[in-house]
């Protein structure tokens, strides 16, 4: 019996000191909003940008940079196929191989318009504007889940960084233009 009590004494202890030094989970939505989303610092994207440049050469044309949980993807035209798009993604700091992205005629024949450099990508306010989202939207317990870079699509050079953000129970979405001013902001 009294065996029975001090492991019972001993359990309740360990679970009390488990506790210690943890946060609500919404002082650590506040804190954490990006959740696993690593591939946000410049750092990160330097690397990324580096292995891209050193495999395939400067001034790499991309249509569309995404950043994940603990990854960043892009779509980079071939220098040597200049009709030809591959995505590579970078997980764990290694450089994925190539993958052909399949384009359809007419995004084959609007694809120059749809490209700009990757070294354009504005990394240093991108982290800025996941905050902005996760606060725009006000989902609570809510997580930033990706972030994209791309042309506007309408033959501008203008960039449009898309923010998507979801939780449980909603999901969101926020667009700024290249700047980083707010467009607009829509829960779904």
């Amino acid at each position: 019996m009294k065996r029975r009590w001090f492991i019972m004494a001993l359990a309740l202890a360990s679970l009390g000191a488990c506790t210690a030094g943890t946060h609500t989970r919404e002082e650590f939505d506040e804190a954490f909003p990006f959740g696993r989303m690593s591939g946000l610092r410049p750092e990160v994207f330097a690397e990324f940008k580096a292995e891209l440049e050193g495999a395939l050469g400067r001034g790499l044309r991309v249509r569309r940079v995404g950043f994940g949980a603990d990854i960043v993807q892009a779509d980079v035209q071939d220098p040597k196929r200049r009709t030809h798009l591959d995505r590579y993604v970078y997980r764990d700091r290694e450089l994925s191989d190539p993958s052909p992205v399949s384009l359809s005629n007419t995004e084959e024949a609007t694809l120059d318009g749809a490209l700009f450099e990757l070294g354009s990508v504005p990394v240093q306010i991108l982290r800025r504007l996941a905050r902005e989202a996760h606060r725009e939207l006000g989902i609570e317990q809510s997580w930033v889940e990706h972030v994209s870079v791309s042309r506007a699509g309408d033959g501008s050079p203008a960039l449009w960084i898309h923010v998507g953000v979801r939780s449980p129970r909603k999901s969101g979405s926020a667009m700024f233009d290249g700047e980083g001013r707010l467009v607009r902001a829509q829960r779904h």
